[in-house]
């Protein structure tokens, strides 16, 4: 069958590459073909080997390097391992004075907050301490006889004071005794502050 195309050349459809050029540009493996690729797989094969005989020389090298770096180091290894060592053992003494520091009472704190919550009529008479309480012997004096409520207020500040309070497990009013001073009527009180164990 005959056809006939009347488009221009440059409008015209190219024609697809045929089989036949295809299997012209092939290689084909004959004998002869397989013998001249023979130097070309051995060069490449030399090529490879070469590169990596000369990639493992280099991270020789490299090796023996870092292990002569790493045998001029051991007298800082031995050093820094004898210093952990011995900070192991002074954290652990360190956390058992702390330990110990942490369980003590701050008495300078205790008695600065008692000085700050002293209410204006009470004074201290006698302070005692002991490995289980604080034993205070004060007096008190008011015009306006309200000297209940200022040993109540007193008390209620330093319970409500986490800071001063934390070290005792009981804040007591202990004996009250009513005297007269020139007159005026006084009352000595005693206070009794239990510590914790």
């Amino acid at each position: 069958m005959i056809e006939i195309n009347l488009l221009p050349e440059e409008l015209r459809a190219k024609e697809s590459v045929s089989d036949e050029i295809i299997e012209e540009s092939l290689i084909k493996f004959t004998p002869k073909n397989i013998l001249l690729l023979l130097p070309l797989i051995a060069a490449a094969t030399v090529i490879i080997t070469l590169s990596l005989c000369g990639v493992s020389i280099f991270k020789g090298t490299q090796l023996s390097r870092i292990e002569k770096r790493w045998r001029a180091l051991e007298q800082q290894r031995k050093i820094v391992k004898e210093f952990a060592e011995q900070n192991w053992l002074l954290s652990q003494e360190a956390a058992v004075i702390k330990n110990y520091l942490d369980k003590r009472v701050n008495w300078a704190e205790k008695l600065n907050k008692l000085s700050l919550y002293l209410p204006r009529g009470i004074w201290f008479n006698a302070l005692a301490v002991s490995a289980k309480d604080l034993i205070i012997q004060a007096s008190v004096f008011s015009l306006q006889k309200e000297e209940m409520n200022l040993i109540s207020r007193f008390i209620e500040q330093l319970k409500k004071d986490p800071a001063f309070s934390k070290d005792f497990k009981s804040i007591e009013l202990g004996s009250v005794q009513k005297r007269l001073a020139g007159g005026y009527e006084i009352i000595d009180f005693i206070l009794n502050f239990a510590l914790k164990k």
